[in-house]
């Protein structure tokens, strides 16, 4: 699954949620069904439910968790993870840093 379906998928998720409280119960067991037959997307809402922990508990996500979780569950390419982490990943130089300096 590439990134940008990895986001597509969150967007899917965004409508379904919009959705459900004017669905009927069985319409929620059809999406619910769809999620549980993609093992792909069943890693996809683990990685994602664990950054919402780590959200609320910690005002932010581990961005550099979430990568190594989406390269090692192969959900995208190695290749778009390299682009995310150098575009994202000034989280690990800044927690580094934080280490070093003491703050």
């Amino acid at each position: 699954m590439s990134c940008g379906a990895c986001f597509l998928t969150i967007t899917n998720l965004e409508s379904v949620t919009r959705s459900y409280a004017k669905s009927s119960n069985e319409n929620i067991d059809k999406i619910a069904a769809s999620f549980q037959a993609d093992p792909q997307k069943m890693e996809l809402l683990s990685i994602l439910d664990k950054q919402v922990e780590l959200l609320v508990e910690t005002g932010q996500p581990d961005l550099s968790c979430f990568f190594d979780s989406l390269e090692s569950q192969a959900i995208t390419t190695s290749e778009e993870i390299s682009s995310l982490r150098a575009k994202y990943g000034r989280e690990r130089v800044s927690k580094f840093l934080g280490w070093v300096l003491d703050i």
